[in-house]
């Protein structure tokens, strides 16, 4: 386990938690969080932090949104999403910025959106 990080033991999310999945499918990889992170606990918390409010955010604002619009909040999303690790969720936000019409794009964002912000919310404590 990574030293002065969040993600000590006690921490750490169990199969139940990350939905049964195992971490390698965790919503937010938390080995590339520590490192965008330097390992810091106060500065990983406070990243998870913004990235929820960045969530809420996103899945407000990006349903309503139109054409460019959409393409520009996706891309924004994308960029939040890579620095933490949640790489599932940018690979959408990215799918969804070149086809800002794709219905079943903007259900998918949304899922991976709630998962990643419950997963957020556990190791952000």
């Amino acid at each position: 386990m990574v030293q002065n990080s969040i993600f000590q033991p006690v921490f750490a999310p169990s199969g139940e938690a990350s939905g049964g999945k195992n971490m390698a499918s965790a919503p937010i990889d938390i080995t590339h969080l520590a490192q965008q992170t330097m390992n810091d606990a106060e500065l990983q918390r406070e990243v998870l932090l913004i990235f929820i409010d960045q969530l809420a955010a996103a899945r407000r604002e990006i349903p309503a949104a139109e054409g460019e619009d959409r393409t520009r909040l996706a891309h924004k999303l994308k960029g939040a999403a890579r620095a933490v690790g949640a790489f599932a969720l940018s690979d959408c936000a990215e799918r969804l910025m070149l086809q800002p019409d794709d219905a079943q794009a903007l259900k998918q964002l949304d899922g991976l959106a709630d998962e990643a912000s419950r997963f957020a919310q556990l190791l952000a404590g």
